[in-house]
């Protein structure tokens, strides 16, 4: 029998108790993930933040909580914390603003999930594309917010490319998947950030997150 020794760790934050129940018997019977422990509110939360939460490499965690923002409290602890610490944000309310606070807030990986989309395997692929630093977000979000603006000047293979950025995947995978070499990709990425006004700047500390969120019309 082979014994998995690099699980990914994690914690679980969610105040539905149905949802919570499903979320982490799921995690729990995933050979590559270690559910460490999960909670029902910020109190509890907080009271482990020097137990498992400590020791967690990814936070799933509603956006709404019945006892606060849980947003705000997740990311003071991995500010806190010495080890770069990733997160998942599952909530059916999103609001624009949220996105600037993850990432202005987040050295680390992030993803944000809806909670009607495709649940499960959103979530096995947000996990995956957090725990190698990259960002995800829900392709169900162009449904809330639609706001075409800058991609709509992007071309067919860039919007190709960005749909799979958004998507949390690396340039190497990219790459396979578009039947092209990384340079290429570089390439396509570059040219994207030159139409999305992100190069030459100083203010825009992380381009592909940035992009990600205007791909998805999240940000301008």
């Amino acid at each position: 029998m082979t014994i998995a020794t690099d699980q990914i760790k994690v914690v679980l934050l969610e105040d539905e108790d149905l949802l919570r129940g499903l979320l982490g018997e799921w995690l729990s019977g995933q050979p590559d993930i270690e559910l460490l422990d999960s909670f029902r509110s910020l109190e509890a939360f907080n009271a482990s933040l020097h137990t498992s939460v400590q020791h967690a490499d990814i936070i799933i965690s509603d956006l709404f909580l019945a006892d606060g923002d849980g947003l705000d409290a997740i990311l003071r602890v991995i500010a806190s914390h010495s080890k770069s610490q990733k997160l998942v944000v599952i909530s059916g309310r999103p609001t624009a603003d949220l996105f600037d606070r993850l990432s202005n807030g987040m050295s680390g990986g992030w993803a944000f999930l809806l909670k009607n989309s495709n649940g499960l395997a959103n979530l096995r692929q947000a996990l995956q594309a957090v725990q190698s630093g990259l960002v995800m977000v829900d392709p169900d979000l162009k449904k809330l917010f639609s706001s075409p603006g800058l991609s709509s000047s992007l071309t067919a293979q860039e919007r190709s490319v960005m749909e799979k950025v958004a998507e949390g995947k690396s340039n190497a995978v990219i790459a396979k998947e578009i039947f092209a070499s990384e340079k290429t990709v570089e390439r396509v990425l570059s040219s994207i950030y030159s139409k999305y006004e992100l190069v030459g700047t100083s203010k825009v500390e992380n381009p592909r997150v940035r992009a990600t969120l205007i791909f998805r019309g999240l940000s301008k």
